[in-house]
């Protein structure tokens, strides 16, 4: 089930790139590294699971911080209501 979050929380570029560094940076030395080991005459075939699966990772984190950006700034705006007082 998807929640409803406040409308005006979006998530930002800047946010995104905050959070996912250290995962962007893993990912393309991943990819570098899949490329660099493909035998010559198999580049594409001998990297291209590596370079799926590096991407599909960075894919998955990126959405997993977008949710999570939305789900902390609903949290942040919700004002729980006053309790009645006991009398």
């Amino acid at each position: 089930m998807e929640g409803k979050a406040n409308p005006g929380s979006k998530v930002t570029a800047a946010e995104l790139n905050s959070k996912l560094s250290p995962a962007i940076q893993k990912a393309l030395e991943r990819i570098a590294k899949a490329a660099s080991d493909a035998p010559d005459g198999q580049w594409i075939s001998g990297s291209e699971h590596q370079i799926k699966d590096a991407i599909a990772e960075l894919g998955r984190a990126a959405q997993e911080a977008a949710i999570q950006i939305r789900t902390d700034a609903a949290e942040a705006s919700f004002s729980p209501s006053k309790r009645p007082a006991k009398r």
